[in-house]
């Protein structure tokens, strides 16, 4: 998914080796899926490189947090900033607690613990077992990262809120003054989300249609492996095909697409800024041409 926009610039691949790059004002991600490739993300306020194998080390760097983050079972986690610095090792049953002026982590690395951090600039809740839940909630970045298939993520924040289900029974719940996202991952759940910015109603099933009715953002998102989601507009429009035969609608002032789905299906999106005309065959690319 590649959407460049003013402030978040997103370029996100679903296949297993295919790196997703931000480069944005503020935050710039770049987050790789498969399990040897690194995430980094560089920006004015928190810099992130995450590396999702089990050897690798996250390090962040920024003006305020600089973390880096041992995924093993028995690195260590070392954060020097001007505020708070921690030294946490991530063994299944310890905790890491780390209560300062900006940032206050607490990370349990255990299958069942939950890492809640709270602080702000960067609220960071990461849970590294199937089960948890990552919760991020901060003024600038609101991040919610699930690293694996149950997980869900859910991101709050002033500019960005985004909201990941990765699993068929959990819910997503993100109220703010832009997005208000309420996703139900169950497989017969709708997701509803009424914002003043973006409205989306995603339903997970392989039934069920995926409805993004908003005046700026309007996102569809393509789980396949080998598909490549590119959207190019003035803000951000993407556009994310879920399964072989969802069909997902965006209607709105900016963007206003109409995706089928199915493998041979096509995608005619017509709207002011973009018109897309998508085929969803397991080998095809999405493109999205903007203004």
């Amino acid at each position: 998914m590649e959407a460049r926009g003013k402030t978040v610039r997103l370029i996100c691949a679903m296949s297993s080796k295919r790196d997703m790059e931000a480069r944005g004002k503020t935050v710039r991600l770049i987050c790789a899926m498969s399990s040897k490739r690194d995430m980094e993300a560089r920006g004015k306020t928190v810099r992130l490189i995450c590396a999702m194998s089990s050897k690798r080390d996250i390090e962040a760097r920024g003006k305020t947090v600089r973390l880096i983050c041992a995924l093993s079972s028995k690195r260590d986690i070392e954060a020097r900033g001007k505020t708070v610095r921690l030294i946490c090792a991530l063994s299944s049953k310890r905790d890491i607690e780390a209560r300062g002026k900006t940032v206050r982590l607490i990370c349990a690395l255990s299958s069942k613990r939950v890492i809640e951090a709270r602080g702000k600039t960067v609220r960071l809740i990461c849970a590294m077992s199937s089960k948890r839940v990552i919760e991020a909630r901060g003024k600038t970045v609101r991040l919610i990262c699930a690293m694996s298939s149950k997980r869900v993520i859910e991101a709050r924040g002033k500019t960005v809120r985004l909201i990941y289900a990765l699993s068929s029974k959990r819910d997503m719940e993100a109220r703010g003054k832009t997005v208000r996202l309420i996703c139900a991952m169950s497989s017969k759940r709708d997701m509803e989300a009424r914002g003043k910015t973006v409205r989306l109603i995603c339903a997970m099933s392989s039934k069920r249609d995926m409805e993004a009715r908003g005046k700026t953002v309007r996102l569809i998102y393509a789980l396949s492996s080998k598909r490549d989601i590119e959207a190019r507009g003035k803000t951000v429009r993407l556009i994310c095909a879920m399964s072989s035969k969802r069909d997902m609608e965006a209607r709105g002032k900016t963007v206003r697409l109409i995706y089928a789905m199915s493998s041979k299906r096509d995608m005619e999106a017509r709207g002011k800024t973009v018109r897309l005309i998508y085929a969803l065959s397991s080998k095809r690319d999405i493109e999205a041409r903007g203004k």
